[in-house]
């Protein structure tokens, strides 16, 4: 850097392009590409895989497929071919967009389409399948409260990131997904080349007709497609025919892999049985051997609430076991041990085998 005084108190820098790479020479402009890292996956308590990107089925109403006149009709009987609660719900969504619009109603894995009969649904009038990739586990429901989800970032996720997290970026957004988000996401591969000439401009193409394809309820930015690069640069692109010079790279980082004790199997078991309680309601199992987490679920009635984990509820007559255990290894008892029902209970002032008053969830004093 050249410094030339104006006086003995007044300093200036002279300014080259030099100052902050010697390979931009006179016109060169950077053009800096960052490709994502492979994305961690979320393994369950024997190794596997619960939750990574997958091939996926996005099925819904193509408005372009059938007439206007027909958009409702064909809507509500998908929506109640896919058993909706409430199919004039989606049939309203489809009537939302525009005329051009693809509105999701189901994702499903490919692999997996949760006893979805596929040719039934290819034959209604407009429905059309998207093939993608999501993060997702073997259902599209799958431990969600718990495990989290994964999508575009948010703006407020990009400001408060200080310069990690940029527009188009795939995280968590919830969850294991969201408080894991460092190890998971790993680090994205960096390119910096210089290129001669002031770069193309694309502004005017490929506008948006304002039209976009329809969503599922995830919400902020949707579901990822999986990896994908990026450019930038001073307006974005670079001359055509210009052979760029590499003067920069970094290697990706990739994700790692996040380990639990979930069991798959019982947790679309746990899940399985709340779908058709109504009011909020939780399952968590445990392995009293070790004390791992084996299932996590909350039914729909907790409308997205992790009733199971956020849940502050008195645990009741459950907790008996626990304390009727500590009782007979603190005590020296063992399940035939005689004790004494309090008062007020049908069984005051006799004596019974504590299995006898755990069975019909008697409290229990000293023999």
């Amino acid at each position: 850097m050249h410094l030339s005084a104006e006086d003995s108190e007044t300093w200036h820098a002279t300014w080259s392009r030099d100052l902050i790479a010697r390979e931009l020479g006179e016109n060169g402009v950077f053009v800096v590409e960052r490709t994502d890292a492979d994305r961690g996956a979320i393994l369950d308590g024997d190794g596997e895989i619960l939750v990574a990107e997958r091939p996926v089925f996005r099925i819904g109403i193509d408005k372009t497929f059938i007439e206007s006149d027909d958009w409702a009709d064909a809507a509500l009987a998908l929506a109640e071919e896919l058993d909706f609660s409430n199919p004039q719900a989606y049939a309203d969504r489809v009537l939302a967009y525009g005329p051009r619009a693809f509105v999701d109603a189901v994702v499903i894995p490919q692999d997996n389409p949760e006893g979805l009969d596929l040719d039934t649904l290819r034959a209604l009038d407009g429905v059309h399948f998207v093939s993608g990739v999501r993060i997702q586990g073997p259902t599209e429901s799958f431990a969600r409260p718990v495990l989290g989800r994964v999508g575009e970032a948010t703006a407020e996720i990009i400001e408060n990131s200080e310069g990690s997290i940029e527009a188009g970026d795939i995280i968590g957004l919830s969850g294991l997904q969201a408080q894991y988000e460092e190890v998971l996401r790993g680090r994205p591969a960096v390119a910096i080349s210089v290129v001669d000439g002031a770069p193309v401009s694309d502004a005017g193409e490929g506008a948006d007709d304002g039209e976009g394809a329809g969503e599922d309820d995830d919400g902020a930015g949707g579901e990822t497609d999986g990896g994908g690069t990026g450019a930038e640069a001073a307006g974005d692109g670079q001359p055509e025919g210009a052979e760029p010079t590499q003067v920069f790279t970094f290697d990706a980082g990739d994700g790692i892999d996040l380990e639990t004790t979930l069991d798959a199997d019982m947790q679309v078991l746990a899940e399985k049985i709340l779908a058709e309680v109504e009011p909020a309601s939780a399952l968590v199992a445990l392995r009293p051997s070790d004390g791992h987490v084996l299932a996590v679920a909350s039914g729909p009635g907790s409308q997205g609430w992790s009733t199971a984990t956020l849940g502050q509820y008195a645990p009741g007559s459950t907790f008996k076991m626990v304390t009727a255990l500590a009782m007979l290894r603190a005590r020296g008892w063992n399940w035939r041990t005689p004790c004494s029902a309090p008062r007020r209970s049908r069984w005051t002032g006799a004596r019974s085998p504590t299995t006898r008053a755990i069975r019909t969830r008697c409290s229990v004093t000293s023999p």
